[in-house]
């Protein structure tokens, strides 16, 4: 009886622990949303795109494909370098570098976390 009652305890704490990571399994660190966002902005990949920002993102573009097109020069991005990422509670900001053909730009952007996942709420120019 108490062997059975251990082995069942086992079980269970395993399956909690494992069950407890699944939650995780596929979420992105704010860094990886910019990064994320700007690769499917260079592919033309919108609809994949949209999902990493807030509407508040959309500033006065109001239109996805052009924001997309806009930030990733209509797919010229060779790089993006992550320089630094700080987390705050539901907050972070991320600071980057993209290296395009034949120059680069430094910039920076706000995300908070909306529903457990890290989104870009920072007017995107």
């Amino acid at each position: 009886m108490r062997k059975s009652i251990y082995v069942s305890c086992t079980i269970l704490v395993a399956l909690m622990v494992f069950f407890s990571g699944c939650g995780k399994i596929g979420q992105k660190s704010p860094a990886e949303t910019v990064k994320a966002f700007y690769m499917a902005a260079n592919g033309a990949k919108y609809s994949e795109g949209k999902k990493y920002v807030t509407a508040e993102a959309f500033c006065w573009f109001g239109d996805i494909q052009v924001m997309m097109d806009h930030v990733s020069r209509n797919g010229k991005i060779k790089k993006i370098e992550i320089l630094k990422e700080e987390i705050r509670g539901e907050g972070a900001k991320v600071e980057f570098i993209l290296h395009f053909e034949k120059d680069k730009e430094k910039e920076s952007l706000d995300l908070i976390k909306e529903d457990g996942v890290w989104k870009i709420n920072d007017c995107i120019l």
